[in-house]
């Protein structure tokens, strides 16, 4: 498990400490058939340097920031 695992989909980080996001949506519907969106997520994540035999964080690394924005066109026929 030192190196990491993955199982049932998930890949599993010892190194990872913690991890958050949020992310609103707004949907805009044009008619019943055309769909606007937009969404804004951020992420903050922190890994760690070093884990000790019990894989605690012994030293961390800065934490991390994601910023992302997308939009979303939807038709449907």
């Amino acid at each position: 498990m030192a190196s990491g695992d993955y199982t049932y989909g998930y890949y599993k980080d010892p190194n990872l400490v913690w991890f958050s996001r949020i992310s609103p949506r707004i949907v805009y519907n044009l008619s019943k058939k055309l769909i606007f969106g937009v969404e804004y997520s951020l992420s903050h994540a922190q890994w760690a340097k070093s884990t000790d035999m019990k894989f605690r964080a012994d030293e961390l690394h800065p934490v991390n920031h994601n910023n992302r924005l997308e939009f979303i066109a939807k038709y449907s026929f």
